[in-house]
């Protein structure tokens, strides 16, 4: 039984990536070619685009974060289903938004998002927007613009 077993862990290992070290297993995702969607030089281009395609009453600046170095770039963007002046006391956090975080790999995520309202409340979000992977810029808008439609 043991036998059976290492066998089918050494297979695992060999799938995923090898041995960091004799006696210990790296189980990470094998190495493949990263897809860039943008690199330090284009992320302000694809923000200008993002803040001038996107179909929402208001979107934020963006801001583009470097923290993985210059290989690892990621842009912020805020998007508002709400006018500015229909904010509560004129905060963000009072109205129907989400931070959407866009990684040079095509990752996109909402890192915040304005909590839902389980009542009949018309003033909700009503689909949430799910971590999903973009294949080019193009792309990053036609997503962002789909979750604003679903909550308009």
């Amino acid at each position: 039984m043991t036998d059976r077993i290492s066998k089918m862990i050494l297979e695992s290992v060999e799938l995923f990536g090898g041995v960091d070290e004799p006696g210990r297993y790296s189980l990470t995702e094998a190495k493949r070619e990263p897809l860039s969607l943008f690199d330090v030089n284009s992320a302000g281009a694809l923000v200008a685009k993002l803040k001038s395609q996107v179909k929402a009453p208001w979107v934020g600046d963006g801001s583009i974060s470097r923290l993985g170095g210059d290989d690892d770039v990621s842009i912020y963007l805020i998007v508002s289903l709400d006018r500015k002046d229909e904010w509560g006391n004129g905060y963000l956090e009072n109205s129907r938004y989400a931070k959407f975080s866009i990684g040079n790999d095509g990752t996109m995520k909402t890192i915040v998002e304005s909590p839902r309202s389980k009542s009949t409340n018309p003033n909700r979000i009503k689909k949430m927007f799910r971590k999903t992977h973009a294949k080019d810029d193009g792309d990053v808008v036609k997503k962002i613009n789909k979750w604003v439609s679903d909550n308009a």
